[in-house]
């Protein structure tokens, strides 16, 4: 044996050579770079690396040093010819309920708010950024017909949910033409309550940040911004008006931050409340599909449609969910990591504004260290319960 091929990765590449006590030399770098370099490892290539890193092998040191580098290799190339989808989820369990905490087998009614409006809107337009709530009661109520509606509320679905028919993207060049023969979880649950799919909505390049292959999604409020990522276009057709509602993925904050970006209400739910069967897995363990909506109640009456198990996501649960639209806020309890919160953070003159007109008590919230206070409405984050 003379030779070993690049086939596996630098750690276990240097944890090999560890067991050879040269850790702490220069020797696994340089045969890294060797193996990079011309695709293998061989004999010459290591007496060269020995002579640099001031080290001394016999030859029979130097032959079982390759021939272990070959059975690594060898291995993860018999774990490489097992194709792996990337719908199969790894062996991942996650329960939120802590020991002893009771969950109510038959959760409250939901209690609804109120409808402000009892007919139609002077303008058709109006229509457009009308909340789910708000549309729901019109068409009940037959101020507008499901027609004018696409038949039903009309939403959108980041292009990571896969939808049978259509290309499933991902923002990448790579998949552009890709089409996935299958109806996602969440797509499923809301044709079954009538909202309609209008809409594929871009995605930063495999669920990272604002740009796809086309170009940069933009926030409508400001065009030469973009809208922040990844559920970029979600939270960009939300807030122009272009669907009632829409879903977007998080793995960590790609709900939370274009929602902030173009000032919609986003819901990124706890890890396992929803399926994300069909959707593309960034990260097994991190991943959450929610609402991006034009009011918090929108994001409560979605989340009602979509959560739950199913027997396609293996870390999906059944968990009661309840809103109540007349809960006092000054009854809730909220936590939230203080050094977070003390950041100066830049905000637009809007976002400043509403702060500063704000005079609605908020919850009660408690730092990392048990201090209760209110929120403020300065002009740190901590300026209103986002």
């Amino acid at each position: 044996m003379t030779e070993t091929r690049l086939g596996f990765d630098r750690r276990k590449f240097s944890a090999f050579l560890a067991g050879f006590g040269v850790a702490g030399t220069a020797l696994p770098k340089l045969l890294w770079a060797e193996a990079e370099a011309t695709g293998g490892v061989s004999k010459e290539a290591l007496i060269g690396a020995e002579q640099i890193a001031g080290l001394e092998f016999t030859d029979d040191e130097r032959e079982l040093m390759l021939s272990g580098l070959e059975e690594l290799r060898e291995d993860y190339e018999r774990l490489r010819e097992v194709p792996i989808d990337n719908s199969v989820s790894p062996a991942l369990l996650f329960n939120p309920v802590l020991p002893g905490m009771d969950l109510p087998s038959v959760p409250p009614a939901r209690r609804a708010s109120r409808p402000k409006l009892k007919t139609r809107p002077a303008k058709d337009s109006e229509l457009a950024f009308l909340p789910v709530s708000e549309l729901g009661n019109l068409l009940r109520i037959g101020a507008v017909s499901s027609e004018e509606l696409t038949t039903g509320v009309p939403w959108g679905a980041k292009d990571l949910l896969a939808v049978r028919g259509y290309p499933t993207t991902w923002g990448a060049a790579p998949f552009k033409d890709q089409v996935i023969d299958e109806d996602a979880a969440v797509v499923q649950r809301l044709d079954a309550a009538g909202a309609v799919l209008v809409a594929k909505l871009s995605l930063g390049a495999l669920a990272w940040g604002d740009v796809w292959f086309g170009e940069m999604t933009r926030n409508p409020w400001d065009t030469e911004q973009g809208s922040s990522g990844s559920s970029a276009g979600p939270g960009s057709a939300t807030a122009a008006g272009l669907v009632g509602f829409s879903i977007g993925s998080e793995t960590w904050g790609s709900i939370v931050s274009p929602a902030t970006r173009c000032g919609v209400s986003g819901l990124r739910p706890t890890f396992g409340r929803v399926s994300r069967a069909g959707a593309m897995a960034l990260s097994w363990s991190m991943d959450k599909l929610g609402p991006m909506c034009r009011s918090v109640e929108d994001c409560a009456l979605v989340i009602e449609a979509i959560h739950g198990a199913d027997n396609l996501d293996p870390t999906a649960v059944d968990r009661p969910f309840v809103w109540d639209s007349d809960l006092d806020i000054r009854s809730l309890r909220v936590g939230y990591l203080k050094s977070a919160f003390e950041r100066e953070l830049e905000f637009d003159d809007a976002m400043t504004s509403w702060c500063a007109r704000s005079k609605t008590p908020g919850p009660t919230s408690s730092d990392s260290h048990g201090r209760f206070r209110r929120w403020s409405t300065s002009r740190r984050i901590g300026c209103g319960p986002w």
